[in-house]
């Protein structure tokens, strides 16, 4: 059953940290030169309607819009683009000291986030990779898993 978070001082602490975490991300993409990209706080988090299903953590969404490839082919690459964002992640999820981040189908993932102090309700990071296609549709970047990594497609 889901509930509405109501702790509006938590709300902004999870909020701040998340947001820190991915503007930093963005930001250390951004320097690196390989790509050009923008993020942004998309679903319930967006609309400051954040839920929780019973003691699952709140899942906080975000888009990392591709604006541009310097190094890669967005046709040809993906599967190297999404490596590439999961190892800029982790590092800075390392800087937090946070557990590395898990591949999902269509985003990466946190593991479970906590205060240690206070409130102590869990939360994580999904990120979308996404790109304009044009005509006002966007693409997100898919991770078909076989179960045989050789065997896996990216588009």
């Amino acid at each position: 059953m889901y509930h509405w978070i109501e702790d509006k001082e938590f709300l902004g602490a999870m909020r701040s940290l998340c947001s820190g975490i991915i503007n930093e991300l963005v930001q250390s993409i951004n320097n690196d030169g390989l790509l050009h990209v923008c993020a942004h706080m998309v679903g319930s988090g967006a609309r400051h309607l954040e839920t929780q299903n019973e003691k699952e953590p709140i899942d906080l969404d975000y888009n990392l819009n591709i604006l541009k490839c310097y190094d890669f082919d967005i046709n040809r690459d993906a599967g190297a683009i999404k490596g590439y964002i999961q190892e800029m992640f982790n590092a800075v999820l390392e800087r937090y000291d946070l557990r590395p981040c898990q591949d999902s189908t269509s985003a990466l993932s946190t593991h479970r986030i906590h205060f240690t102090s206070w409130n102590q309700t869990e939360f994580k990071i999904d990120l979308a990779i996404v790109r304009e296609a044009g005509n006002g549709s966007w693409c997100r970047l898919i991770h078909d898993k076989t179960g045989i990594v050789s065997l896996d497609r990216w588009y």
